[in-house]
């Protein structure tokens, strides 16, 4: 990718310079840690010159950050929250982007002032990002205005949620141990946190549909129950 740079004008110059941006690297001074150490985490078997092939399609921005926004919005969505609910959540939202105190670390700006924590029409991908961060400020620390069995699991799917954004930001080094607890373990939390989500919704649309098939067999089918596959 240097050589591509160096040797290079125009389009294919400028490409190759914002992968190596985005890789991590400067374009202007070349990284020879490559030629000194033959084992990096960075290189991947098979590939002597393309650094995780792939990812430059599929980046932390789409690959991280959207995907943990969606799987967490899509858990609110399906909670089944009262209009009530919606509403007071929408207002707390509303009323901590007015107040101007939650700020980006290296702009300083303040977030936009997001309407509704349950749609996500014209979001940036900061905006997602930010979401994530103000959400649990609009819940609490205890996460009171949600069903009981659900306050827990949702808070620690968003704890767990903004270290992997944390430690992708390269804000400090992680040893390997710190990267397998907040990544490898962190993911399983995440997930084992929106399954039993997404288990609860399943199980109330159930007992909701059982009960109206109960009263009136003829006009409402039986439901039928969700069953895992072993994989």
């Amino acid at each position: 990718m240097y050589d591509i740079y160096t040797l290079n004008e125009g389009t294919p110059k400028k490409l190759a310079a914002q992968k190596l941006q985005r890789w991590g690297f400067h374009p202007d001074r070349r990284c020879a840690l490559p030629l000194v150490c033959k084992r990096l985490l960075i290189r991947c078997p098979g590939h002597k010159d393309d650094l995780f092939p792939g990812l430059d399609f599929r980046d932390r921005l789409h690959g991280l950050f959207t995907f943990l926004f969606r799987t967490l919005m899509t858990s609110f969505t399906r909670m089944g929250l009262t209009g009530k609910t919606r509403q007071m959540l929408d207002q707390r939202l509303t009323a901590l982007g007015l107040e101007r105190m939650m700020r980006d670390p290296k702009t300083c700006r303040s977030f936009r002032v997001q309407k509704s924590l349950f749609t996500d029409e014209g979001m940036t991908g900061e905006d997602r990002v930010q979401w994530i961060f103000q959400i649990p400020h609009i819940l609490g620390h205890e996460a009171l205005c949600l069903p009981e069995n659900l306050r827990y699991p949702v808070l620690e799917g968003f704890s767990r949620a903004q270290l992997m954004i944390i430690a992708s930001r390269s804000f400090r080094a992680y040893n390997v141990s710190e990267l397998d607890l907040i990544f490898n373990q962190g993911f399983r939390r995440f997930f084992n946190c929106m399954e039993f989500i997404f288990e609860i919704n399943h199980n109330r649309i159930y007992s909701d549909s059982l009960r109206r098939h109960c009263k009136n067999p003829s006009k409402y089918r039986a439901p039928v129950q969700f069953k895992r596959q072993k994989r």
